[in-house]
């Protein structure tokens, strides 16, 4: 349930919002916003200025966006996985208690062990998405964010050799890189993954029909039999 709030993310660039489009950030940008950001880069001095300007922009909508989502995972997901649990604790004690049905105490355990499990994750993943911190200023070329990559799957105690799959194309805005590690962080840190399955892919194109920018995670490493992050 956590991570259906947040699989399949797309960060897409704009000029209109189209909720058919699927789950993303929003970066949809006004007609005022063009003007705004069209004024500045008259204004600028120098083409790195120029580039500054278009950041700042970026990271501003960025900050947003990952707002909604936190918000959106503290209040809705949080409440249906307390209601989950609520109903499944309160079945189980009808079972004691009106049917007579002894419950293990491991499993009684294993329940508060996985709740606790649960919302611990869900806190973690919510504090992805509240960046308050400064961003990078500078921008990544791919074999900087490959190493660092690398350097995770190596923290992790896995050692990256030819079985891997990591795939990066293009490179990332600097404003986006701390979601896009996160994400991948997350895919190898709550996984016990083989080498062999590890299988992820940051895509960065542009979209052919509607000549937008998208930048989309791609993530189908194995959690556990049957499910898999996608």
């Amino acid at each position: 349930m956590i991570f259906n709030e947040i699989v399949n993310v797309w960060i897409q660039i704009t000029n209109d919002h189209n909720e058919k489009q699927g789950k993303r950030f929003d970066f949809s940008i006004t007609l005022d916003d063009l003007k705004e950001v069209t004024r500045k880069i008259e204004d600028a001095q120098s083409f790195l200025e120029c580039c500054s300007v278009l950041d700042d922009y970026v990271e501003d909508k960025l900050l947003k966006s990952c707002e909604e989502i936190s918000n959106l995972l503290e209040s809705n997901t949080k409440k249906r996985l307390e209601l989950l649990f609520d109903n499944f604790e309160n079945d189980v004690f009808l079972l004691e208690t009106e049917m007579g049905v002894k419950i293990p105490y491991e499993f009684s355990r294993l329940i508060t062990n996985s709740k606790q499990h649960t919302f611990n994750q869900l806190d973690v993943i919510i504090g992805w998405f509240a960046l308050k911190q400064d961003f990078h200023e500078e921008s990544y070329d791919l074999e900087v964010v490959v190493g660092i990559i690398e350097n995770m799957v190596q923290i992790e105690n896995l050692s990256l050799d030819d079985q891997a799959n990591i795939k990066i194309s293009y490179h990332v805005l600097s404003s986006v890189v701390d979601v896009f590690f996160n994400l991948v962080n997350n895919a190898i840190k709550y996984s016990k993954l083989h080498l062999s399955e590890v299988d992820i892919k940051i895509d960065c194109y542009v979209n052919k029909e509607n000549g937008s920018l998208v930048l989309e995670v791609i993530n189908t490493c194995q959690v556990e039999e049957g499910f898999f992050i996608s």
